[in-house]
């Protein structure tokens, strides 16, 4: 019977850290083409690249467990794993990195899902500072409401009225605002739907057979 190791089975997935970027970028494509409609190749790379630093930063260190990572990062928050409960998961040492993100959903509900959609901040995308603390109470102990339908309907309005504004005046500033805003619709339309939970595990879930299925796809080829 062929045995392949765990270091194969990454050789064949990507040989680099350029190749895994690629992958997981146009992973994101593939899962939710609509979360990341209008933003401009090298963004998506840069973003792919930037989940890929902060999963690392978390322990993980195979192709199939950064992606599913990287998915969440897409799906929720670029900071979704600072959710307190998802943190301590994250962190919890009883379990290996890899099987710490695979037990995520079981050790995390749905409401902890709802907080770490709303630690979405732009900046981080960007390379940039976080614009918003990480306080997701209302200053009296309440977790804060968010109507994504209602920051859908206002993020198109201001998308519109810049883009407006850029076609009559172009300049660097307001491309650069414009490519924000659009991120942040995205962003908006996506949470719109709702389910957070459900979407994670679906994202992250889809991501990792993405990845694991180039690794068979090129040992079978190879």
């Amino acid at each position: 019977m062929l045995v392949i190791r765990d270091a194969q089975l990454q050789s064949f997935i990507a040989t680099s850290d350029d190749d895994l970027e690629v992958l997981i970028a146009q992973a994101e494509l593939r899962i939710n083409p609509s979360r990341v409609d209008g933003v401009r190749p090298v963004r998506l790379r840069s973003m792919a690249r930037i989940a890929m630093e902060t999963a690392t930063s978390v322990g993980l260190t195979n192709a199939e467990d950064i992606a599913g990572f990287a998915a969440l990062m897409f799906e929720i928050s670029p900071r979704f794993h600072l959710e307190p409960t998802i943190a301590t998961a994250l962190a919890d040492e009883t379990f290996k990195p890899g099987e710490r993100l695979s037990l995520l959903f079981e050790r995390t509900s749905d409401e902890n899902w709802a907080e770490a959609e709303k630690l979405y901040d732009e900046n981080i995308w960007f390379g940039m500072k976080p614009s918003n603390p990480t306080d997701m109470s209302d200053g009296e102990g309440s977790a804060k409401s968010v109507d994504f339908i209602e920051l859908t309907l206002e993020q198109v309005q201001t998308v519109e009225d810049l883009a407006k504004q850029h076609k009559s005046s172009p300049s660097k500033e307001t491309a650069s605002q414009l490519e924000r805003e659009i991120e942040k619709l995205c962003v908006y339309q996506n949470s719109a739907k709702g389910a957070t939970k459900n979407r994670a595990e679906q994202a992250y879930e889809q991501a990792r057979a993405l990845v694991l299925g180039r690794a068979v796809t090129q040992k079978l080829t190879a």
